[in-house]
């Protein structure tokens, strides 16, 4: 699924299964395949708002500063982007296809 994403422009690097992923000149290192490659499934704006929402733990007032966006909005694709997350996950979770 990785391939399908040019890793550079997504500032991600993998190694030894930990995919650090750069949000607001934050690294953030997310050690779960699965997790990391449904956050790469975001576009940009969903994947930095799902970053400092759950990794950074900033509150939607913050991330709306920060974004230049109303806090609604955040709350918006915040909550949007999870259900994506959730699909992926659901639709590539290798492990459990295997014993299915």
């Amino acid at each position: 699924v990785l391939r399908d994403f040019n890793l550079e422009n997504l500032s991600c690097v993998e190694m030894k299964d930990v995919y650090t992923i750069k949000v607001m000149g934050f690294d953030i290192d997310i050690e779960n395949t699965l997790i990391a490659e449904a956050v790469l499934s975001l576009n940009k704006k969903g994947r930095d708002i799902v970053l400092m929402s759950y990794f950074l733990e900033m509150t939607d007032k913050e991330i709306a500063k920060e974004l230049k966006l109303v806090q609604s909005t955040v709350n918006y694709h915040k909550k949007n982007n999870l259900k994506k997350m959730r699909k992926f996950i659901e639709e590539n979770d290798y492990d459990k296809k295997k014993t299915d």
